[in-house]
């Protein structure tokens, strides 16, 4: 919202009156005034206008004591810069003269047409973007979220128990896309905070009065935008919360936009377990339509699939990314129709032809039902509706399957309305009516008679001019136009003496004076009564074509998704080719069984050697968690994630990457890998860790995929390694069946945990050692790993000789002190120290003791001299025969003596 200063009162003129009348109705807006060829913007508006687009600010009545802050914009390019403050956040009110200036009578009315906001915002056609609202309601019982994409018009509502609550409410605002949030006003500012932690943007959260998202007036809002006497058919009846949601979202669109049309295309209540969930940081671990590093599409699963060709095909592939399916059959279809064109290498050349002159439908379908639209929307349209036929045909030929069979069976192309729009518009018509000419000679007898005299009109002024020029001698004479004066003879002031009796005065320039005739106001009147006619009944034509047009919406939508489906899954098929990608068999039960797979990203940008690919093999009944170890660089992390991206892709309907990929569907992908922190919410890169952790933890299911990436690496060894411990217990003890674990980890203690548990493998990256250096083979085997190599990775890194060589040194006596501790564990306690580990040993046949002390963090401390001593002493005591009394003596001696020992220690290394 931006901030308002006050400023001493001052006498307004009617203008300035009525620009303040409007203002205060909308205050959270930039508000863009029109004056005649101009958006003009006062007082801080103009102020924040001019910083944020570089405009010259100037001043209005600045003779008087307080002048008015201005700036302003030609109308013509208004939208370039209304699509600039969008982006930054803003608000912008579009002030339009309502009724024409040469008709009104004193002060011209003016009123707001539409509120444009980041979330309405269609924008123009050669824009990728697309614009989509957000709203949540909640009662006692249950939480409300629907979102919808006003330039496609498809939305989706859902709700849910309270359980999952703001978590899920996070995670389907992420893969929304949204890029505004409606809630209720009374909302607390501690609630909202919360979201703010979780990764809502504050500045995208837009309250509305909570009368908006009552249940009677959401619903009676949504049946009134909808057209439609009840809600049944978008399943939202018997969804209370969901209906009261979408309700909110269809107030504030009708409120701030001019809906000449229904712009709802398709919108439903779509079940939260309907769909694979992906939560906020899986998207962004994962890097799926976002990279990590600078936030566009460049490395992300999104831009190594995208081989569409039309703006709807790579929304819509988007969408599938991140909103996987699980129902087994409906991903069957969507695969279906890639196989069929996977075998056929020349339908996909063809199509790709097809496609490629297709623009923009869905956004000029959008311009249309919020009475944007030009006369080149609607030659778009036609663009696209002429490529119909030829699609259908190219379809039939392939004999598309799966979700591509009711578009291939579609009659209902259009033909007439392409027909109607190729005859009535011109190859390369404006953007806006308010240019001529766009309508077609010979569409309309009257309008071609109008044009016909206005031209004729114009000839007859050229002839008139040359016979001026004959009959005065002046040869420099001149028959031009203006607005203001309409057409006039100019004759320089050097030849003024040869100016006839007959010529009327009109105005005096410093070079020269301009004149009129009683026949040039008679050929003006013809010219000038053709010109206007023509020009309103242009209007009054395009003004039909868009009602045409409308008749359609609904068709027309439907055919645009068809096209959108069809670029999608041409594109799938394509990538697979070029890829070598496989089908996935999907399965219902809890395998999942990879044979040769590659991750997609890196395999693509990858150029300087080939990839090296790798097998897994999970059951949640018996393989449920595979612990990973290995060096630094080995290959850990993309072997976690390629296994998730091979999940995704395989429930999205794509191919995948893979020699053979049998996969058990899950419901759920979990991601705790990379390392960050958020130091504007107050959390620290291991706070950050425990809360994924903690989400993970609290909400897989048997059904899940879960991988987890150095859990434990943020605090002291012991501690991280007692978690990382916890955590593989905790998911090992959900089952039988489990989720379908991988867990990479640094501490090699860990390999450990597969002698404790039935349904925990071991496996590492290889490497090959070579004196001082290693070579990562990249490829995941059988059995763990007992280094890191990470004295290695440095020297790799550049890190100095010195450095390096001191670390192995350290490194090798860290080593000697590591063996002989364990050494005198040994040989002091002589017996299993199985026991001591927790209670699942009970179930395992063999047993090992693991090496709990990390070599980094072993010290020579005097203390770990007289372990020994203090081990056997402890076993010869006859607790039986002791006093308490007697038992806090013998503590308060041995605290004294570790206590003076270490004293003398610090003193012996004071300096002299």
């Amino acid at each position: 919202m931006i901030t308002r200063k006050r400023r001493p009162p001052a006498a307004l003129t009617p203008l300035m009156r009525q620009y303040r009348a409007i203002k205060q109705q909308y205050r959270d807006c930039l508000l863009f005034f029109r004056l005649g060829d101009f958006y003009e913007l006062f007082y801080e508006d103009a102020e924040v206008a001019s910083r944020e687009l570089d405009l010259v600010l100037t001043t209005r009545d600045r003779d008087k004591p307080n002048p008015v802050p201005m700036c302003g914009i030609p109308w013509f390019a208004s939208e370039n810069y209304i699509q600039r403050l969008v982006q930054k956040g803003y608000k912008v009110a579009v002030c339009e003269q309502v009724e024409d200036p040469a008709k009104a009578k004193g002060l011209v009315k003016r009123s707001v047409v539409r509120v444009v906001t980041p979330g309405t915002y269609v924008g123009p056609e050669d824009t990728a973007r697309t614009a989509v609202l957000a709203a949540v309601a909640a009662n006692r019982r249950r939480w409300g979220f629907a979102w919808l994409d006003v330039v496609t018009g498809e939305g989706a509502a859902t709700e849910w128990e309270p359980a999952p609550g703001e978590d899920l409410l996070v995670d389907l605002w992420t893969r929304s896309g949204a890029d505004e949030l409606r809630h209720p006003e009374s909302w607390t500012r501690e609630r909202l905070e919360r979201w703010r932690r979780r990764g809502v943007t504050p500045a995208r959260w837009t309250p509305l009065p909570d009368w908006v998202f009552d249940p009677r007036y959401a619903r009676d809002a949504a049946l009134r935008i909808l057209q439609v006497e009840t809600l049944q058919a978008f399943d939202l009846e018997d969804h209370e919360t969901a209906r009261t949601a979408l309700g909110a979202i269809l107030h504030y669109l009708e409120e701030t936009q001019p809906l000449q049309a229904n712009p709802i295309r398709n919108v439903r209540y779509q079940p939260v377990r309907e769909q694979l969930v992906l939560d906020g940081t899986t998207v962004r671990n994962l890097e799926l339509v976002r990279n990590a590093y600078d936030g566009t599409t460049r490395g992300t699963l999104l831009h190594t699939l995208d081989r569409t060709l039309t703006p709807m095909g790579r929304r819509l592939l988007e969408r599938w990314i991140l909103h996987p399916l699980i129902e087994r059959r409906a991903i069957e279809s969507r695969l279906d129709a890639v196989d069929g064109f996977y075998r056929r290498p020349a339908a996909i050349e063809r199509l790709r032809r097809i496609l490629q002159p297709i623009p923009d439908l869905d956004r000029v379908l959008t311009r249309v039902g919020f009475n944007q639209a030009g006369p080149r929307d609607l030659a778009l349209l036609r663009q696209g509706l002429l490529q119909l036929p030829k699609l259908r045909e190219a379809l039939e030929e392939a004999e598309a399957a799966g979700i591509l069979e009711p578009v291939r069976r579609c009659t209902d192309l259009l033909e007439s309305l392409a027909d109607e729009l190729s005859r009535a518009l011109v190859d390369d018509p404006p953007a806006v009516i308010r240019e001529p000419g766009f309508i077609r000679d010979g569409y309309h007898p009257e309008l071609d008679e109008l044009r016909h005299a206005a031209r004729h009109g114009r000839k007859f002024l050229v002839e008139m001019e040359q016979n001026e020029r004959r009959r005065t001698g002046i040869p420099n004479l001149k028959i031009r136009y203006n607005k203001v004066f309409g057409y006039y003879i100019e004759v320089t002031k050097t030849h003024l003496d040869r100016v006839p009796e007959d010529y009327e005065r009109r105005q005096t320039l410093t070079q020269s004076e301009r004149f009129t005739t009683p026949k040039l106001k008679k050929l003006e009147h013809k010219i000038l009564a053709a010109e206007e006619r023509a020009y309103a009944l242009e209007q009054e034509i395009f003004t039909a074509l868009l009602a045409r047009v409308r008749e359609h919406l609904e068709a027309l939508h439907a055919r645009s998704a068809d096209i959108a489906r069809v670029d999608v899954v041409q594109a799938l098929a394509d990538t697979a080719l070029r890829r070598r990608y496989t089908r996935p068999v999907l399965r219902d039960d809890l395998r999942l069984d990879i044979r040769n797979g590659r991750h997609p990203v890196i395999e693509a940008v990858q150029s300087d050697r080939p990839f090296i690919p790798n097998d897994l093999a999970l059951d949640a009944e018996s393989d449920q968690i595979l612990i990973l170890t290995g060096p630094n660089m080995g290959g850990k992390s993309t072997y976690l994630r390629q296994t998730a991206l091979i999940c995704l892709m395989a429930q999205m309907g794509s191919f995948v990457p893979a020699e053979n990929a049998v996969v058990g569907l899950v419901d759920r992908i979990f991601t705790r890998v990379g390392a960050s922190d958020f130091l504007t919410r107050a959390q620290s890169t291991f706070m950050v860790e425990m809360l994924e952790t903690a989400y993970i933890l609290r909400h897989a299911t048997p059904r899940s995929l879960v991988v987890l990436d150095e859990i434990g690496r943020g605090t002291s060894t012991f501690d991280g390694m007692a978690l990382a411990w916890s955590v593989l217990e905790y998911l090992h003890e959900l089952g039988p069946p489990g989720p379908r674990t991988l867990f990479a980890t640094h501490f090699h203690e860990l390999i450990h945990l597969a002698d404790l548990y039935p349904r925990v493998r071991n496996c590492s990256v290889a490497v090959k050692e070579a004196g001082d250096t290693v070579v990562f083979l990249y490829r995941v085997i059988p059995g763990p790993c007992d280094q890191s190599y990470g004295v290695h990775v440095a020297r790799l890194a550049g890190v100095p000789d010195t450095v390096v060589d001191r670390a192995r040194a350290i490194l090798r006596s860290l080593a000697d002190l590591e063996s002989a501790l364990e050494q005198s564990i040994g040989k002091a306690t002589g017996r299993d120290l199985g026991p001591i580990l927790p209670t699942a040993s009970r179930r395992v046949t063999r047993r090992r003791i693991p090496r709990l002390v990390q070599r980094s963090l072993i010290e020579t401390d005097p203390i770990y001299g007289r372990f020994e001593q203090f081990v056997h002493e402890i076993r010869n005591l006859n607790l039986d025969e002791w006093s308490p009394v007697q038992a806090w003596q013998y503590l308060d001696r041995l605290q004294k003596q570790f206590q003076g020992e270490t004293t003398k220690e610090e003193d012996d290394e004071e300096p002299a």
